[in-house]
């Protein structure tokens, strides 16, 4: 971390934590954990959806590898769903004491551990699935265009890149909030 960075740190923590009153640190928590069950809420209705809509294809059309690729499409939208659980869900306070600003702290890492490794358990589990449909669409063409391999492999490469580094920045930002906090407890002997 550099000087600047600590300067930063030590203003927002000033800010944050010294200044505010705990009812606000504890509001500031709860929003924080509001925001991302609501998050959570939106992710699982979209792997509802995409189970749906590819287990409606799996039955439906014709080709084996576009059957394939749409069930293996459904277990990754389950598999995220699940992961999105384990690894987003409010943790438990061990102990009662706990203080709010240990559970806000707690909170944000357990988040930015998440978002951190969005590419392995968000992004690569869609990517056999996709892969097979893809291919299986190429298949059922008559001529493969340099146009339809584009759109057909570039556009979902761009959108995976974005999901990922989308992720990797909401992760160093909750970071910066967790040195914040760190910083703060230093330098008031905590």
């Amino acid at each position: 971390m550099t000087e600047t960075n600590l300067k930063s740190a030590w203003q927002a923590a000033q800010s944050e934590l010294e200044l505010m009153p705990l009812e606000a640190i504890h509001a500031r928590a709860e929003q924080f954990s509001n925001t991302i069950g609501k998050r959570n809420m939106r992710e699982y209705v979209a792997g509802f959806l995409v189970i749906l809509i590819f287990g409606i294809y799996a039955l439906t059309l014709p080709s084996m590898l576009l059957k394939a690729g749409s069930l293996l499409t459904c277990a990754a939208a389950a598999l995220v769903m699940w992961q999105l659980h384990m690894r987003t869900s409010r943790p438990q306070s061990a102990d009662a004491t706990e203080s709010v600003i240990d559970h806000y702290r707690q909170r944000l890492a357990t988040e930015r551990d998440a978002l951190a490794s969005v590419g392995w358990w968000y992004v690569a589990p869609f990517v056999p699935g996709f892969l097979l449909f893809s291919f299986g669409e190429m298949k059922e063409q008559d001529e493969v265009t340099m146009l339809s391999l584009l759109l057909q492999l570039g556009f979902p490469v761009i959108v995976f890149t974005g999901i990922l580094l989308l992720n990797l920045r909401g992760a160093r930002r909750l970071q910066r909030k967790i040195d914040a906090i760190d910083y703060a407890r230093s330098n008031s002997g905590q």
